[in-house]
């Protein structure tokens, strides 16, 4: 009896390994897609990437440096629409995956109800929203948080792990048109390290966040929410002093806004651009984040404006149904009827918090005087005076 036992488990693990190995070639099969990285890209990215992980003392640079040419992808599975590829790894080969798009942006304007309802559609898989790689955690900011790794390859293998779940469970044929997105509100925007990865430039680098995903992923689709930004402010101030005892006062607000307005012109006056400003750190509230046609142009100017999508967030609010549409077709998957998407939209909104206390009329007059620049120009950007708050 203990003979045949022993016999049924290496048959079973002799099974195991087979169809392993089915799946491996399954994949390799459709490996033929044509290079969509130039040689330029891959040393453009290269270098990009090894100046940006420069200060992370846990890894050597040149450590960094051989592992992004070595995990860097030259080319994605061609019958996959999500962007996948082969690496061969000690063990033999390993799927490895990129978002197919990314919910980038911004903190407190609907994302995580954004994401939630676009996670009922069965064409991406849900996962959850954000991994905060891209602005936090690839330069070592946020890792205490988080199970993944700094590295690229770690942030590689969490989405190909994500594939590997929808072919274990659904099959390799719906695998290749599913896609997973990485949902992080903090790709867009979150930069205020780059003194630590840039110390010898006194004036914000041209390797922002925007210009590392180009090119990495040129043909990535990004989602962005706006908001009011003074409704933002507010509302993220709110968030972040939650569990402050006692809860800060509308006046406490008040100070911490011209405070912050106050060192936000000291900058433009003493250094004299604007974009440096910007991604400075704010400290008691975080104003900067509403300037949202600064770190727009920076996207503009990697991205082509089809592969961009601005969302306003009371435009959400008042027809989500109809922004579900609109998000369906710029991810190029299959529209969902008007009854469905009715149903979704009728679910419980995610993450919303109960404001305590009213915004002063003197603050509100502060901050729509200090941004009222800034979104004319994001109109301007978008040609769409809806911009305009």
């Amino acid at each position: 009896m203990k003979q045949l036992s022993r016999k049924s488990v290496i048959c079973v693990a002799a099974l195991c390994i087979a169809l392993a190995i089915l799946r491996l070639v399954s994949l390799r099969d459709h490996y033929t897609g044509p290079s969509v990285r130039s040689p330029q890209d891959l040393e453009d990215a290269h270098t990009a990437w090894s100046v940006a992980l420069t200060y992370n003392r846990s890894r050597p640079s040149n450590e960094s440096k051989a592992e992004v040419l070595t995990e860097y992808p030259e080319k994605f599975i061609s019958n996959f629409k999500n962007p996948c590829w082969i690496s061969m790894v000690e063990r033999g080969k390993k799927l490895q995956c990129l978002p197919y798009f990314y919910l980038a942006g911004m903190p407190k304007c609907g994302t995580t109800d954004i994401w939630y309802k676009l996670m009922h559609h069965p064409g991406i898989w849900n996962c959850s929203k954000e991994p905060h790689w891209w602005g936090k955690i690839r330069v070592s900011y946020y890792l205490g948080k988080s199970k993944l790794g700094a590295s690229a390859g770690a942030y590689y293998t969490k989405w190909g792990r994500m594939i590997d779940k929808v072919i274990k469970k659904k099959g390799i044929e719906t695998a290749k048109k599913m896609i997973v997105g990485d949902g992080s509100a903090s790709t867009f925007w979150e930069n205020r390290h780059w003194r630590k990865s840039y110390p010898n430039t006194s004036l914000a680098p041209q390797s922002s966040t925007a210009y590392l995903l180009r090119k990495v992923q040129p043909e990535a689709k990004i989602i962005l929410a706006f908001r009011n930004p003074v409704d933002r402010l507010y509302s993220d101030y709110q968030y972040l002093n939650r569990n402050s005892t006692p809860t800060p006062t509308p006046q406490e607000f008040d100070r911490a806004v011209q405070f912050a307005i106050t060192s936000f012109h000291r900058c433009l006056e003493t250094i004299g651009d604007l974009r440096t400003c910007t991604y400075d750190t704010d400290r008691a509230v975080r104003l900067r984040i509403g300037l949202y046609s600064v770190y727009y142009e920076d996207w503009l100017q990697q991205f082509p404006p089809e592969q961009l999508l601005p969302i306003k967030t009371e435009d959400w609010s008042k027809d989500c149904p109809g922004i579900l549409s609109r998000i369906h077709r710029f991810l190029d998957i299959d529209e969902q009827t008007f009854p469905v998407r009715r149903i979704t939209c009728g679910a419980e909104r995610a993450n919303v918090a109960n404001a305590t206390g009213v915004l002063l009329p003197e603050t509100r007059r502060k901050l729509e005087e200090f941004y009222a620049p800034y979104n004319r120009r994001l109109a301007t950007l978008l040609n769409d005076d809806n911009f305009v708050w």
